[in-house]
Formats: structure tokens, C-alpha cells, sequence
């Protein structure tokens, strides 16, 4: 596969194009986004000075410190984008004043909030909302609970404006709104403001033309234009209790396609409640997302996430996760999205209430806790699934992450991602701009800036984007497209998968219309970010679209004057250097790839490990079983039978028999202590013992005292053997055998219809020394008649465990013994192992099972 590795000239192209995408990024941005047509005049301060002017003068008050933050209107910005260009609006004042796309919005705390749980209902909110425009004229003012200023009522309006005189004064405990009050006759159509004067000691009454007076008196103050309005509408409203007139006016014909409702709340005290205005245009066709796509997306997304789950299941069942990585990413991720979250819930709060409870602290501390579960949960998924799939189907994507994982991070591979994937974002940035400026439709901006939502907006939306980034391309590339490489190895498909993926997807979450025009957009950066991949990393493509989404999210803190963004581009500029740098100087001075190890994650060294232990006990079996009697001999005058059944793939259990001449067979059979592959060794070297030993047979005793020297001598220190030895004379129709330590030998007796148990005195080799031993050990003799039976057996027979942990007993088997002893031997010996078998009932088996069953003719 061909690769941009260490092509000198590719490179420095690249950094030329890198450098020209920036360049029409910023230009073409500066442009044609909708921030650019944004002149905003004020600063924080400014605002908050300007609206707490408004306030006071309205008869309002509050003793807490207001907030103030710098908003735009996205569903006028997407309609002008389409009906018209952007510089028509931005140089024309009037149009400007008239359609109002930017503002400032001041809040004013007037009272404790109301409800339970503020933080679930915003509308409880004891607030006053001061609208301004950008030059800082008054705009409307939102004032949701109806609060009602402190102020009795506003003489001076009533007076002046009204023409009306005000005479005598208020009985005890009673406010100017009940003797002031609006009373509207549906059939009234006189053109008096009312009552030429207003006494006090009664109740008087306003009609429709005097709220239209007060209206307009307010509309007057605001940066409304009085003459380009009508009134539409009056009707009586409840304000808070108290009655209210709320007047409509209306303007259609000024700009062709942007009607606009200005609603004013007004009390007949001259007071001014609300005043907000509405702009009525209906929106071009292709502005509103399809239902559809949004509804197909939010399907593929839940069904992404089931197929991840069942990879997971699947993986892990498997043991093929990557758990030091997946729980690495998984706790990092688990912190750094609720501390985002606390960000933006401190401030929604303090701006929407300005000061803290302590039931917002719980149902804060609950939410964050919820957040940090479900996110690590997630990214545990992601990160297990997307390392495990690629490291199997296409390992060299992972190469740059793995030295990152190996602390080389200062290498020759890792420095040319990092700065291979900066110089791609900017040629992407600048791709995107200049599409988007030869494409038609629109870019929606959000109703409030990053830093008008929560705090610490550059680093809160850097770890925003920093995280999401990482989970898609995780999902993407490592975990889509290396499974779409598996089967498809064409390098286009690959590409026009990722093309594919990000133009239904949208999972650089950037909201653009029409719907063809993102889909273009986002297949156009899909594709890019494929044939990066393909031909590069995932350290490279991730790097192109960590930087690529942060230049995107970036305009609102470079377009805007005062912006409260401003620290975002900041931020993203300086990561950027940084990046270079560290680039630059890894492939200055870090190490080739040649001279780095190779990272092999510990699951796979542990899985290789398994399978080379396996590989080695399954020669290990093959080994001993080569040792163990291929077939038992056919010895003229015995009937022979025997068995041995490992536990693991290899043990320690043995029988063997030794033809000493034509009438006298050696036979044996041993328990080496332990399992597995020593306690096979052992039994091999005890094999050979006896063998070389029978060579010079003298007596049992003297063979079990010579094989205990030479295993004691050789034998880690606490391994032993339980052995019989024996001899069977035929000749003289006679068994000598001597125990060392094993279990006893049974012995029926034809003739008396009878079976045996000898226990001669004797221990394990390996357990004392030869004087002791010797002392210790004894030879017994067994006369044989025809049909005798001799049967030897290891303690992995008799301990034999089922599902309720009942020992199978010597006892259970010497009565099956008794009952089918005039079987052959080789009868008898399936008749045990299937009893054997029952009583098991599918329990594991955990020693090794030897039985050796000799019948004489």
C-alpha cells in the first residue's frame, strides 16, 4: 500500500496547501458567516450600564448584581442568508434597526425564584430581561412572571401625556393599580383618553384609546420607529393579578417578506410590564431539517449503539478487550464531561437566579453523577470495541497511538501525524469555506454564544469537541471502516464509506441548510477525512478533525467585537502552535521508526501466552501418553486391562508393566503429587527409573529403595510419589509387590469369594531417606489361583467428586467390584468408569483417574 510517509516534496506541498486553506478559511469566513454582518458596540459593562438605566426608569428595582450576555436570532440570520446577501444587511442601517439579528439581553433578579425544583422549571424565574440592540438602544423587555414595578404608578405620563389631572389620595392599604384600572366597552369607539381626572380616594377607569396612548409613549423610548407601526390590537390581559391591557402593533409592508408584531403589556398606572416584538416571516423553502432525516439519524444512532453492545458481549466473551486502554479513556472521559456540565449548569443557574440553593447543589451533584456513569459506560464501549477491531483487521492505523501508549511520544511517526493532521485541518477548513461560499444556503448560529452559556467557554468548548471528536472517530474509522476494510480492500470504498457516513451523519454537529447543501458539505469533508486515514492514521485523521471542528466552532470568537468568545480562538490557535512545535521536534529529535519497540497490548500477550501454553501441553500430552503402555501385553496366562485419565492435559498418574522374562511380568502404577506438566515430568523420569532398574531385578523392596534414592536426588523438594510395585510369577503362580505410600491393593479371591485389601507398610518415594525408607517398606506375597483378580487404582478413583461434593468412596467401589467380579477384566473395568460417570453426573473432574485390572488364566 502506498503511503505520504517520508515523501520530502508531498510534504512541503502539503504545507503550502495548508497554509492557502487557512488563509481562504479566515478570508471566506470573514465573509460570508452570519456573525460577520454582527457590529456590536458594547462591551459587557456597557450593556449592563445602559439596561440598568432602562430598568430604573421603568420603576423597577432589584438588589442583585445583573447579568448580561451578547445573543443572536438564528431563524432570522438562516432567512436573510437565503433571500438575500449578507453585506445588503450588513451595510444598511435601517434594515438593521428594523430587523434586529443581534442583541444584548440584561438580567434583572426582582425576587426569590418560585417552585420546588428552579432548576427544572425555569419559568418560576423572579427576572427581568432588559432587551438592547448593538448600538444599545432600548430593544423590549421580557418579563415572563408579570413582576410588577415598584414604583406606585407614573404620574408624570398619566399627566402629561394623558392630559389628565390627578387629585386626592389613597385610603390606607391600597395600592394605585386597584383605582386605576382599564375597562374596555366592545361597542366604545370615542376618541377620549378617559377621564379628564383621576381621584385617587375612588376607583377610575382607562378605555382602549388611553392603553394605546400608554403604548405608544413606550414604544416612543425604544428604537421602534412609532410611525412605521399600527396599532392591530387591544385586549384586556391579566398581569399578575392586576389587570393589564396588552397592545398590538404591527408592521407589514416596510420590508417586503418580514412583517414584524411588536406586544406591548401595559397597566393603566402608566406602567410598562413587557415589551417584545415578533418577526412573522415564513421561511424560505429548504430552511426547516426534514423530520426524516433527523428521525433516520437518531434510528442509526441507537442501532450503532446496539451493534456496539453486541461487539462488545461478543469481544469480551472472546476475552478480545483492551481493558487497561478502554478504562484509561473511559475514567478520563467520566471526568471531563460532567466537569463541562457543571460549567454550563453553574451558569444557566446563576444567570437565570443569581445565587445558589442547596437543593439546585443535590440535583446538581445527581446530575453530574447520572453523567459521569452513562459517559464512561459509553466511551468504555467505544474505546474496547474500536482498539480490539482494528488491532485485529487493520493494526497499522493504531501504530503512532501505540508509541503514544509506549511514552514515545517524541518520535519521528508520532511528529509527523501531529503535524501532518494540523496542516490537513487547514486545508479542510479552507475547503469548507470556499464550498460554502459557492454553494447556496445557509449556516445556522447558535441563539446564544459559547461564553453567554456556560463558564470557561474556550476550555469547556475545546474538551467538548476534544471528546466528541474522539468517540467518532473511534466509532467511525476504527470500529465502521476497519470492519468495511475486512471484507472491501478497494481504498475507494473505503474513502466513500467515510464520505458516505458523514453525510447522513452529520457528526461534525455543524448545522447547515438546505439539507443537499450539508450533505455536500459534509460528504465533501467525509471523504477527505477517508483518503487521510486510509493513507496515514488514526492519530493523523483525529488531529484533522479535532482542528477542523475547532476552526468551524471558531468565527463567534473572532467576527464579534466584545465577543464573549473570544478566548475560544485564542485557545484553538495556541493548541495549534503547540502541536506544530511538538511536531517539529519530535521529528528533530525523537527516534526513528525503526529503533521502537513494538507495542503489543496485554490482552494479546496474554491470549498468545494461553496459546503457546496450550501448544506446549498438548506435546506434553502427546509426550506422556508416548510413555504410557500403548496396549496392555498380551501375556500368556493374564487377562489385562487398565486406564488413565488425566485431569488436565497433562498429569502425574502412571502404570506401566515390564516383562522380566517369559513367566514374570513387573507391573506398577503411581500418583506423582501435583498436576500438570511437572508432575508429568516426574512420572516420565520415574518411568525410566524402573525400567533401568528391572534390567537388575532383585527384589520389590530393593527397587522402590534405589528409585526413592535417585528421585530424591533429582525431585524438588516436597514432591513425592505413592507407587505399587509388583511382580507377577507365573511359575510359581505367586505376586510379590511392595506400597510405597499408594493406595491399597484389592485382591478377590475366586476360590473364596472373597476380596482383599492389602496395605503393606511403606511410604512415598521422595519422603525420607534410603534407611528410612527401607526400614519403612515391606514386600508382601499373594498365592494366585485361576479367575483371581488383582486391581490397583489411584486416589483420583476413589476421590472422584459430584455436583453436591460426595466423594465416590472406596466402599462404592469395592461393592461394584464384589457384584461384577466374574466379568473379564477389561468388562469390569468399563462397568467402573461408566459408574464412574453417573455418579459424576457432568461435575469437572480434578485428578487424574488410573486403574489397572490383571485377571489370571
Amino acid at each position: 500500500m502506498a503511503t505520504f510517509s517520508d515523501s520530502t516534496k508531498r510534504d512541503w506541498g502539503l504545507v503550502i496547501a495548508g497554509f492557502l486553506g487557512l488563509g481562504l478559511f479566515f478570508w471566506f469566513y470573514g465573509i460570508y458567516h452570519p456573525l460577520s454582518v454582527s457590529e456590536n458596540q458594547l462591551s459587557e459593562t456597557d450593556a449592563i450600564q445602559k439596561s440598568e438605566v432602562v430598568f430604573r426608569s421603568l420603576g423597577y428595582t432589584s438588589d442583585f448584581e445583573p447579568k448580561a450576555r451578547f445573543m443572536a436570532n438564528p431563524r432570522l440570520l438562516d432567512s436573510l442568508q437565503v433571500r438575500m446577501e449578507l453585506d445588503e444587511y450588513g451595510e444598511n442601517n435601517e434594515m438593521r434597526r428594523r430587523l434586529p439579528a443581534y442583541f444584548w439581553e440584561s438580567s434583572f433578579f426582582v425576587g426569590e425564584p418560585q417552585g420546588d425544583n428552579p432548576l427544572l422549571d425555569l419559568s418560576a424565574t423572579r427576572v427581568v430581561q432588559i432587551l438592547l440592540n448593538e448600538d444599545g438602544d432600548f430593544l423590549g423587555i421580557n418579563n415572563n412572571t408579570n413582576v410588577l414595578p415598584s414604583a406606585g404608578f407614573n404620574s408624570d405620563l398619566l399627566e402629561g401625556i394623558l392630559g389628565t389631572e390627578i387629585s386626592g389620595s389613597l385610603p390606607p392599604d391600597s395600592l394605585p393599580v386597584n383605582r386605576i384600572q382599564f375597562r374596555f366597552d366592545p361597542d366604545d369607539e370615542e376618541t377620549e383618553t378617559g377621564p379628564s381626572s383621576i381621584d385617587l380616594s375612588q376607583i377610575n377607569y382607562l378605555n382602549r384609546v388611553a392603553a394605546e396612548d400608554i403604548a405608544r409613549y413606550y414604544l416612543g423610548l425604544s428604537t421602534w420607529e412609532e410611525q412605521e407601526l399600527i396599532v392591530s390590537n387591544v385586549e384586556a390581559v391579566n398581569a399578575d393579578g392586576t389587570g393589564a391591557a396588552l397592545v398590538t402593533f404591527v408592521r407589514d409592508n416596510e420590508i417586503p417578506g418580514y412583517p414584524t408584531e411588536v406586544n406591548l403589556t401595559v397597566l393603566a398606572t402608566g406602567q410598562l410590564i413587557s415589551m417584545g416584538y415578533t418577526l412573522l416571516e415564513s421561511p424560505p423553502t429548504g430552511i426547516a431539517q426534514s423530520e426524516l432525516v433527523n428521525n433516520i439519524r437518531i434510528g442509526a444512532v441507537l442501532l450503532g449503539i446496539f451493534w456496539i453492545l453486541i461487539l462488545l458481549i461478543i469481544r469480551f466473551r472472546m476475552r478480545l478487550i483492551d481493558m487497561k486502554a478502554a478504562v484509561l479513556v473511559a475514567v478520563l472521559a467520566g471526568f471531563t464531561l460532567p466537569f463541562i456540565v457543571l460549567m454550563q449548569l453553574l451558569y444557566q443557574f446563576l444567570y437565570n437566579f443569581g445565587s445558589f440553593s442547596l437543593s439546585y447543589l443535590v440535583t446538581v451533584l445527581t446530575i453530574l453523577g447520572i453523567t459521569a456513569a452513562l459517559t464512561s459506560v459509553i466511551y468504555f464501549m467505544v474505546t474496547s470495541i474500536a482498539d480490539s477491531i482494528t488491532r485485529e483487521k487493520w493494526v497499522d492505523k493504531l501504530r503512532t497511538v501505540d508509541l503514544i501508549r509506549i511514552g514515545h511520544f517524541a518520535s519521528r511517526p508520532v511528529g509527523l501525524a501531529l503535524l501532518r493532521g494540523t496542516l490537513y485541518s487547514f486545508v479542510l477548513s479552507g475547503l469548507w469555506a470556499l464550498m460554502y461560499a459557492l454553494l447556496p444556503g445557509y449556516l445556522t448560529v447558535e441563539e446564544a454564544f459559547y461564553g453567554s452559556s456556560t463558564y470557561l467557554p474556550g476550555v469547556v468548548t475545546t474538551l467538548g469537541n476534544l471528546l466528541w471528536i474522539f468517540i467518532i472517530c473511534e466509532a467511525v474509522f476504527l470500529i465502521v471502516i476497519s470492519y468495511l476494510r475486512s471484507y472491501k480492500k478497494s481504498a475507494v470504498t473505503v474513502i466513500l464509506a467515510a464520505g458516505v457516513i458523514f453525510a447522513l451523519m452529520n457528526p461534525l454537529a455543524v448545522q447547515v441548510g438546505p439539507f443537499s447543501t450539508e450533505m455536500l458539505l459534509l460528504g465533501l469533508i467525509g471523504i477527505s477525512a477517508g483518503l487521510i486515514y486510509y493513507y496515514e492514521d488514526f492519530l493523523t485523521v483525529f488531529v484533522t478533525l479535532f482542528f477542523t471542528t475547532g476552526f468551524l466552532y471558531s468565527p463567534s470568537g473572532w467576527l464579534v467585537d466584545h465577543s464573549p468568545d473570544v478566548t475560544l480562538i485564542y485557545i484553538h490557535m495556541a493548541l495549534i502552535v503547540l502541536t506544530l512545535i511538538a511536531g517539529i521536534y519530535s521529528i528533530r529529535k525523537g527516534k526513528l521508526n525503526s529503533d521502537i519497540p513494538e507495542f503489543i497490548p496485554e490482552y494479546i500477550e496474554e491470549l498468545a501466552q494461553e496459546e503457546r501454553i496450550k501448544q506446549e501441553l498438548q506435546i506434553a500430552r502427546k509426550v506422556q501418553q508416548s510413555f504410557l503402555p500403548v496396549s496392555t501385553p498380551d501375556f500368556r496366562g493374564l487377562e489385562i486391562a487398565a486406564i488413565c485419565k488425566p485431569a488436565y492435559e497433562t498429569g502425574g498418574d502412571y502404570y506401566d508393566f515390564i516383562e522380566l522374562d517369559d513367566d514374570t511380568l513387573a507391573v506398577t502404577i503411581g500418583d506423582v503429587s501435583g498436576k500438570g506438566i511437572q508432575a508429568a515430568f516426574y512420572m516420565t523420569f520415574t518411568k525410566g527409573v524402573l525400567h533401568a532398574l528391572c534390567n537388575d531385578f532383585y527384589s520389590t523392596i530393593d527397587v522402590l529403595s534405589k528409585s526413592n534414592t535417585l528421585f530424591r536426588k533429582n525431585a524438588d523438594k516436597g514432591t513425592f510419589i505413592s507407587l505399587i510395585f509388583g511382580v507377577v510369577d507365573l511359575k510359581n503362580s505367586l505376586f510379590r509387590f511392595s506400597r510405597a505410600g499408594h493406595n491399597p491393593l484389592l485382591y478377590y479371591s475366586i476360590k473364596e469369594e472373597k476380596l482383599h485389601e492389602y496395605t503393606p507398610l511403606g511410604i512415598g518415594l521422595g519422603m525420607a531417606d534410603q534407611e528410612v525408607f527401607e526400614k519403612n517398606t515391606s514386600e508382601q506375597s499373594i498365592k494366585l489361583e485361576k479367575g483371581d483378580v488383582l486391581i490397583m487404582f489411584t486416589d483420583g478413583v476413589v476421590e472422584a467428586v459430584n455436583n453436591n461434593d460426595s466423594f465416590y468412596g472406596e466402599a462404592r467401589l469395592q461393592k461394584l467390584i464384589r457384584a461384577n467380579c466374574h466379568l473379564s477384566p477389561e468388562k469390569l473395568l468399563k462397568v467402573i468408569v461408566d459408574d464412574l460417570e453417573r455418579f459424576s453426573d457432568g461435575a469437572s473432574q480434578h485428578d487424574d483417574m488410573t486403574m489397572l485390572i490383571i485377571r489370571k488364566q
